[in-house]
Formats: structure tokens, C-alpha cells, sequence
């Protein structure tokens, strides 16, 4: 009686069915993490790449008023702006297609701990609906305002 039993096979195409089953709910439960991963890397790529833009239109439009509100040579653009008490700062709302999409913070300052004394622009750019912030510098060279340094730091 026992030796028909173990010959017995009915039933084992069910554990198999089940077992089955059991392997292709992991491989899918796999692939769902993996596409819900590369879905919130790919949004906050699309967000850093945003405050990116928005920290570089501060730059600019700092950098744009500052040649633009100081005519005249170099040297005189600079003593102009180290006789109006530096700092000074700026923040504006990015708005697209009547959307307000975020806001940079800009400052303008002079950098008495280098010897050079160069003048910094700085712009942090922030999206109203992420987290990430991205900072971009300008330096700008006292003696040649032709001379430029860009960095950029990402929070």
C-alpha cells in the first residue's frame, strides 16, 4: 500500500503549477521594483535638470543687471558695486506658461578671503514641487571682467 502511494503521481502536476506560479510572481514583483525605480530616477533627473536652468537664469540675469546698471569700463563697473555696499541680492518666480515652476535666490557679493578679490555671483535655483536644489557661482575677476569662473554644486 505505501510503494502505490509514493508511485502514485496525481496531485503533482498542481505543486508544480504552484510552484510555478510562486516563481513568476517573484520575477514580476522584480520587474515592477525596477520600473517603479527607474520611473522616480527619471523624474528627479528631469527635476535636476530643471533647477539647473533656473539656477543659470539667475547667473544671467544677475550678471545681465550688473554690466547693464554700471556702464562704462570694467574697473568702473567694479567700484561701482563696492561702493554700493555689497551684498546684493535679488529672487525672482520662474513662471512657464502661467505656471509658477520655481525661484532662484541671487547674490552678488565681494570675496574678501581671496586675495584677488573676486566678485561672486551666486544663484541657488529651486522647483515648487522637488526637493532638489542646485547652486550655481560665477566669479568674476576684479582687474578683467572678461575672466570668468562657473561652478556648481547640487543639493
Amino acid at each position: 500500500m505505501k510503494k502505490k502511494l509514493l508511485n502514485n503521481n496525481t496531485g503533482s502536476a498542481l505543486i508544480w503549477a504552484v510552484l510555478l506560479m510562486m516563481l513568476l510572481s517573484v520575477f514580476a514583483l522584480g520587474a515592477a521594483f525596477l520600473v517603479q525605480f527607474n520611473n522616480k530616477q527619471s523624474a528627479r533627473s528631469v527635476d535636476l535638470i530643471q533647477s539647473r536652468y533656473v539656477a543659470k537664469a539667475g547667473i544671467e540675469l544677475a550678471y545681465t543687471t550688473l554690466i547693464s546698471q554700471y556702464p562704462g569700463s570694467n574697473q568702473m563697473v567694479i567700484e561701482a558695486l563696492v561702493n554700493n555696499q555689497l551684498p546684493l541680492t535679488h529672487s525672482e518666480e520662474i513662471t512657464v506658461n502661467g505656471h509658477v515652476l520655481g525661484h532662484f535666490d541671487a547674490e552678488i557679493k565681494l570675496d574678501d578671503d581671496d586675495p584677488a578679490h573676486w566678485l561672486v555671483v551666486t544663484s541657488v535655483g529651486v522647483l515648487n514641487y522637488s526637493d532638489v536644489t542646485v547652486e550655481r557661482v560665477l566669479k568674476i575677476n576684479k582687474k578683467n571682467i572678461e575672466d570668468l569662473q562657473h561652478y556648481e554644486n547640487i543639493r
